[in-house]
């Protein structure tokens, strides 16, 4: 389904205005308003097409005057949209190794009984149909006029199709789009090194990771010392002042609710709500995954939504059911004049008690806040039936983003990553990193050994500095299992540090290259059952920005450090 139609200008509703006091010409309108007469004139037809404005022959000359229903709009704070809502067929390729979707124009299509003898075929890995916005939307052709509304029907039409995609010497793929997803990028790599083992291994030759910088989440953009968040205090001051300055929505996204901090913001999501702000309310915790005092915290943080009035459920919306996700992202429009912000990092903002070593992101570009706020609604659309309101909400926003994105040049590059892209992205440091390699978590356990730990031995044995900080360990590794770990890390060259009130996931190498993220690298491997966007991180370089999150990170660590020495010396 698209809407379709027009958004009348703030010029229109000045012109309407005005005629709605006297009958003027079209001159007196321009000379008035100081603007051509052209752009004057196109504005009167435009409102005379819609019947709020006449045209009159008087003594004084022709007059354009507004119509008794031209007045009647202008009760109004707005002028009404002129929509027509369509259903309207299209045709998209998903590509069954990544669940990727393509426009059939991007790709080389051939029939499955013309594959050329010398060939290799990738097997299906994906058996089933799961449309979402956050991979379809960019794909669907539309009109300037139009605006994406809701997936009507999933009607699968099986051609026995192939795509076909030539990998050249040194590792380039010829025959996929920009947008090509990572994990099809690197399937393909992947399968041709197995089928020639004897060749050198493919891997890219163009300067760019296309499996952590795909065209649709990449960008320019200009991120300063302002945009890492780091500590406790300093995020709850963030998710407050969001609230505070939102002009009309507000979407937060916590894996974990918490009585104690949805207690506190409680007051700040009414007075948004007053003011008319809605606030999706969204959490990721799997129900059948809580433990019996989580469960507890679960119900005891609903009945504080239900016990809202009626009229201020309609603004501050409590997600019925949970999207499975571990990310942590905010979206507003509390910018400057309006415009969009995303934040994305480790702060559960429903749970945390913001007292605990936090990092995360502003995002102010566009182009990758609507790819989360389409991530979100992949996230919370259901594999069948009607989309809730906060579904269309975030397609909303994806659609007023996208809208309204300019790529400019910046002094820095955003990229937005998920799940086992960030076991990628650790490989990508251990083979970029020249000076040191700095990185941090809540957890250690047994998935860091493969996830992190031989990566990062690699990393010293070539003379980089690396240092890992964790939290606490997982209760699926002993005592004597993590002094293991440790003790060979340490023989390797790897510095491994417990601090206390750690939680923030961080990734740091040289001066220009920082990863800020929902992912526990130490403990984490990516799950193949949880949905897609279960974890969220954004990869952020150059102007030396790295030098700014490691300066802002040893700060924290080392006050959460010398706290800790002096509760134990109170003690």
């Amino acid at each position: 389904m698209v809407r379709r139609g027009r958004i009348w200008t703030p010029l229109e509703h000045l012109v309407l205005y005005r005629l709605a006091q006297s009958p003027t010409t079209s001159i007196g309108l321009a000379q008035s308003a100081k603007l051509p007469v052209n752009l004057v004139i196109q504005a009167l037809i435009e409102l005379m097409g819609a019947r709020w404005v006449q045209l009159n022959s008087t003594a004084d000359g022709v007059m354009f005057e507004a119509t008794h229903s031209g007045k009647e709009v202008l009760k109004d704070p707005v002028l009404p949209q002129d929509w027509t809502t369509l259903k309207r067929g299209t045709i998209l390729c998903m590509d069954r190794i990544a669940a990727g979707f393509f426009k059939p124009d991007d790709l080389t299509l051939i029939h499955r009984d013309n594959i050329p003898a010398n060939a290799i075929v990738l097997p299906s890995r994906e058996h089933r149909l799961a449309m979402s916005p956050a991979s379809s939307l960019d794909r669907l052709y539309m009109l300037e006029d139009e605006t994406f509304e809701e997936w009507v029907d999933y009607r699968i039409t099986s051609q026995n199709l192939l795509a076909v995609a030539t990998v050249a010497d040194g590792g380039k793929i010829e025959g996929l789009p920009s947008y090509a997803p990572p994990l099809l990028i690197e399937a393909i790599r992947s399968e041709v090194n197995l089928a020639h083992p004897n060749r050198p291994s493919v891997v890219a030759d163009d300067g760019v990771n296309p499996r952590t910088q795909p065209d649709d989440r990449h960008c320019f953009a200009d991120v300063c010392e302002d945009d890492l968040i780091v500590g406790g205090k300093e995020h709850f001051e963030v998710i407050k002042g969001l609230l505070r300055d939102a002009k009309t929505f507000a979407v937060v996204h916590s894996c974990f609710l918490g009585p104690s901090a949805v207690g506190n913001l409680m007051p700040h999501f009414k007075k948004a709500a007053a003011r008319g702000v809605v606030i999706e309310v969204l959490w990721g915790q799997r129900s059948k995954e809580l433990a019996d005092w989580s469960r507890k915290a679960f119900s005891d943080v609903k009945a504080m939504f239900d016990a809202l009035s009626p009229s201020l459920q309609t603004k501050i919306r409590f997600a019925k059911n949970e999207t499975g996700s571990h990310c942590k992202i905010l979206l507003s429009d509390c910018g400057k004049d309006g415009a969009v912000e995303a934040y994305v990092g480790s702060c559960n903002w429903l749970s945390t008690r913001y007292d605990a070593v936090e990092v995360s992101i502003r995002v102010r570009e566009m182009w990758l806040i609507g790819y989360l706020a389409a991530q979100l609604a992949s996230l919370r659309t259901p594999a069948s039936g009607p989309w809730s309101a906060d579904v269309h909400r975030l397609v909303e926003i994806y659609n007023q983003c996208r809208a309204s994105a300019k790529r400019v040049d910046g002094p820095n590059t955003l990229s937005v990553i998920i799940d086992r892209e960030h076991l990628a992205i650790v490989r990508e440091a251990r083979d970029e990193a020249k000076q040191d390699i700095v990185a941090g978590c809540d957890l250690l356990g047994p998935a860091g050994e493969t996830s992190v730990f031989v990566p990062m031995r690699t990393s010293a044995s070539s003379g980089t500095t690396v240092s890992l900080y964790f939290q606490n360990q997982t209760d699926s590794i002993s005592d004597a299992q993590k002094d293991a770990a440790l003790k060979e890390l340490q023989e390797r060259g790897v510095k491994v540090s417990s601090v206390d009130k750690l939680h923030g996931k961080f990734l740091v190498w040289d001066r220009d290259t920082i990863v800020i993220t929902s992912f526990n690298w130490l403990a984490t491997t990516a799950d193949p059952w949880k949905p897609s966007g279960a974890e969220v991180g954004v990869v952020a370089r150059g102007n030396g920005i790295g030098d700014a999150l490691r300066k802002k990170v040893t700060t924290a660590i080392d006050l959460a450090r010398n706290r800790n020495t002096l509760a134990t010396a109170d003690l």
